[in-house]
């Protein structure tokens, strides 16, 4: 992983990291969670870009970076240069050109981005195709299936919100969407591919594709939220039970359901395997995928109003088609991984998580079982779990980055390492 660098394009704010553009925000509101370049082999799985020269440069609300990279596993071998750059007028660009070393077979190579569920349900937009032709649709509250229509083939999505428009545009390639929620991400994602033959990728063939983002009307003071978390009243929410793993999930994500609640199973409860990292493994991805569990309950409480919900197995460790065990297991992250994944179980309705390794929080946390959660209002890098025992409140704050962060609560500031899980005492 790769220093990360906090930038400005005019109002946007945005995070560079390992090649990737993450949490572009105007003011509070997220308006594209992340634009990066995929490189999928014949197992579908993501070769993740290795950085072989890379520069940024950072004026004032505006910057460039150039970059080289690499996309390499056993069975894809890629290379691509890339420039970004964001402009004081509010335009954010990625212009990649690459090609591959060797051939080798590949489903899909090209530009995507992730528009955050959290920030953008059921927000309208219009999306627009090569003829110019406009079409409306919104982005779906419940999970919908993989696929969004009429998002099969576009060159630009738009929409505004909180007085300003929003475009993200494509050149060399359209885009297609699907609701990743599916998959356990919290994104929307518009995925795009070079005009390979795929499913052969063959040396030295080059493709040129170029992301394009415009906000306009933004407004002229946009800046981030205060560091500072508030207490709220108690909730309905309580803290789910621990229990051991079996294993044994009725399905491996919410497409096997198929969308009819017929099919659902007929023997409660609904028990639903969670790992955030079937696309994408960076800390960031992990992190930001734990608020998914509540649309998955939600859409099938939609169906199902009282089925109970388990959570089994639960771990860091990716799915197919990447084995072996995930390294971040009994690290710092990974308590505060677990931490939050507590939180938002707790807030689904989930009663019962079983985690299949040993994390360091999840064990804290056994002894305050269907403990009441109290409200919190979290900041853009600082979580909190707040609950009610013996009716007193216990509070953990959760740094989600990996960077020192700074917060108030009730009055006390507390300094955060990176990934720290931290227990805040309220003064009486």
């Amino acid at each position: 992983m790769l220093n990360a660098y906090h930038l400005c394009a005019g109002p946007i704010r945005v995070k560079y990291q390992d090649g990737e553009l993450r949490y572009l925000r105007v003011g509070e509101r997220e308006i594209l969670r992340r634009v990066y370049f995929a490189v999928r082999d014949a197992m579908w799985d993501t070769a993740m870009p290795t950085a072989l020269m890379a520069d940024v440069q950072a004026g004032e609300g505006a910057f460039h970076i150039v970059l080289d990279a690499e996309c390499r596993n056993p069975r894809a071998h890629y290379r691509w240069h890339g420039e970004i750059s964001g402009t004081a007028d509010g335009e954010v660009t990625f212009t990649v050109r690459g090609a591959a070393p060797t051939d080798f077979a590949s489903p899909r190579i090209g530009l995507c981005m992730l528009f955050g569920t959290p920030a953008l349900t059921n927000q309208p937009y219009e999306v627009i195709g090569a003829d110019g032709g406009v079409t409306p649709g919104i982005f779906p509250d419940l999970v919908e299936p993989a696929l969004l229509q009429p998002l099969n083939s576009f060159q630009s999505l738009r929409y505004t919100v909180d007085g300003m428009t929003v475009r993200a545009s494509l050149r060399g390639g359209a885009f297609g969407m699907e609701d990743q929620r599916n998959y356990g991400d919290s994104s929307y994602k518009a995925m795009s591919g070079m005009p390979y033959a795929y499913p052969r990728i063959h040396a030295g063939e080059e493709y040129v594709q170029k992301f394009i983002l415009r906000v306009t009307d933004a407004p002229q003071a946009a800046s981030a939220r205060a560091s500072r978390i508030t207490l709220g009243a108690p909730l309905a929410a309580r803290l789910p039970k621990l229990i051991p793993s079996t294993a044994e999930a009725n399905f491996g994500n919410l497409t096997a359901c198929d969308w009819d609640p017929a099919r659902f199973p007929s023997t409660n409860p609904i028990v639903l395997p969670y790992s955030p990292g079937l696309h994408l493994f960076d800390d960031d991805t992990y992190m930001e995928n734990i608020p998914t569990v509540l649309d998955w309950a939600r859409t099938l409480r939609a169906a199902q109003p009282d089925v109970p919900i388990r959570l089994d197995p639960v771990t860091l460790n990716p799915p197919y088609p990447r084995a072996g065990d995930d390294p971040r297991h009994g690290t710092t992250f990974a308590a505060a991984w677990g931490a939050r994944l507590l939180k938002y179980a707790a807030l689904a309705g989930i009663g019962e998580v079983a985690f299949a390794y040993p994390l360091p929080a999840p064990a804290r946390f056994a002894p305050y079982a269907e403990a009441p959660l109290l409200e919190t209002t979290p900041t853009e890098t600082v979580d909190a779990l707040a609950m009610l025992v013996n009716d007193e409140p216990h509070i953990w704050l959760i740094n989600l980055t990996d960077e020192i962060q700074q917060v108030e609560l009730e009055g006390e500031r507390y300094i955060l390492t990176a990934y720290a899980l931290t227990h805040a005492k309220i003064r009486s």
